[in-house]
């Protein structure tokens, strides 16, 4: 189809698949490159593992909800059980315009004595340590020094934040979620913040 077009693409920046599927100049094709699936992205497609990149593809293309079952590799089986991946899919996307205590409560308002056990839990949890940074690891003293003044700073920032939150009588739920992102290792890592409120909300869920 591109030669007819008269287009040409190096093998080495071409990504069409044994199956026939491809994307080319921002569109997306299937059979052969003989249907257009346009504007599904690749990219999004390859989140459906996780109920956190499923979530962002119902949204974007207004999925109904057994279709982003379907797509997540949930039959008809996992729908009539309801597993725990099918269960937190639901109400991620059942109750997502809920207010927060709302959505945690199942719809209904927590109970103010379970709440205050929920805050006093988040805030009680311990910061992340910072790693030490081996002085061997940099070419330069200078590069070193760089790299431990930015994360100490940031580390303080982040202690900052959670001293206010510890002081403060009033504080929401939710407010606990908008904690400064901080790395706290001076190598590369491939840790999510995302993902990680992610993990977090749920144990939240689970103790409501």
């Amino acid at each position: 189809m591109l030669e007819a077009f008269g287009v040409s693409i190096s093998y080495s920046k071409s990504i069409v698949s044994r199956s026939g599927a491809g994307e080319f100049a921002k569109r997306f094709r299937v059979k052969s490159m003989t249907k257009d699936l346009s504007p599904v992205s690749v990219k999004f497609l390859l989140n459906w593992f996780h109920p956190y990149g499923l979530m962002g593809l119902a949204d974007k293309y207004n999925l109904p909800f057994k279709v982003a079952c379907r797509i997540g590799g949930i039959g008809y089986k996992g729908l009539s059980t309801l597993g725990w991946r099918a269960q937190r899919l639901f109400l991620m996307y059942e109750r997502r315009r809920l207010l927060f205590d709302l959505w945690l409560g199942g719809g209904q308002p927590l109970n103010p004595y379970h709440y205050g056990i929920l805050v006093e839990s988040l805030r009680s949890e311990p910061l992340q340590q910072l790693v030490p940074i081996p002085i061997e690891a940099f070419a330069r003293e200078e590069e070193y020094e760089l790299c431990e003044y930015t994360m100490v700073r940031e580390w303080l920032t982040l202690l900052r934040w959670k001293c206010e939150k510890v002081a403060t009588g009033d504080v929401r739920l939710e407010e606990f979620f908008d904690a400064p992102v901080v790395e706290t290792k001076w190598y590369a890592t491939n840790s999510e913040p995302e993902l990680v409120r992610f993990g977090k909300l749920w144990k939240l869920y689970e103790r409501a």
